[in-house]
């Protein structure tokens, strides 16, 4: 009863916590569901993994979002072989139902582990099916979809589709989603021979992510290591 009434009133951490440990696993794995979007976004993977991994085998593998989820949280993680594990367990559970969510996993897991080819119409087609709200799994199979554009020669589309990122980085206030959308789409530029806007895109996010004291935030770090490089290409280090 405690889990239901902090689930009541939106407080789904807790109220995992108290299903957990009261062995209300149906409850729980409902509001685990739930509280993945959140999590994923907020970078909580290890809480994230305590509470999948807290329900037995038989209740992730008879559910295909709870499978897609724990495998979208292993590729997080680096664990590839864990995460297509995960992902032919939701696949064989989801049988001809669509799960967007595993969609966008297996678009990730084609580029990274079989073809590139491959990534780019499963992409397009988790971009058509994950729901607005789902601000996280679209911008990841954005950064997907343009790295596998990029892997098989169209720069000029991986550049679109990196704007397109950025601009949704921006527009669900997710400021890692901004800096890594924003850094990749200078390399790109970059390899476009467009090296002024690249520069321009690196030092705009140096001086937009600093401190009280004018000071560059750690997550600013990336842009400036490839506004680095990117000087020390053009001889610009003086």
């Amino acid at each position: 009863r405690a889990a239901r009434r902090l689930a009541d009133h939106d407080l789904r951490p807790e109220a995992i916590g108290y299903a957990l440990a009261a062995q209300e696993t149906e409850l729980a794995a409902d509001l685990i569901r739930r509280a993945a979007l959140a999590a994923f976004k907020q970078g909580e993977l290890a809480t994230l993994h305590t509470w999948l991994a807290a329900l037995s085998p038989a209740q992730i593998e008879a559910d295909a979002e709870l499978a897609a989820n724990f495998g979208w949280l292993h590729w997080l993680m680096g664990q590839g072989a864990k995460a297509g594990h995960y992902a032919t367990m939701a696949q064989q559970q989801a049988g001809d139902q669509t799960v967007p969510r595993l969609l966008s996993l297996q678009a990730c897991l084609s580029l990274t582990q079989t073809a590139s080819n491959e990534a780019i119409p499963q992409g397009r087609a988790a971009l058509a099916l994950l729901d607005e709200s789902e601000h996280f799994f679209r911008n990841m199979v954005l950064l997907i979809l343009a790295e596998a554009q990029n892997a098989q020669g169209d720069v000029a589309g991986s550049v679109a589709t990196l704007r397109q990122a950025v601009a949704s980085g921006r527009a669900s206030d997710d400021p890692f989603m901004t800096v890594g959308a924003t850094v990749n789409l200078a390399q790109a530029l970059n390899m476009q021979a467009k090296r002024s806007e690249a520069v321009s895109l690196c030092r705009d996010l140096v001086a937009e992510f600093v401190d009280a004291q004018a000071q560059p935030l750690p997550m600013a770090g990336l842009a400036l290591v490839t506004l680095g490089e990117l000087v020390y290409q053009a001889n610009e280090l003086a």
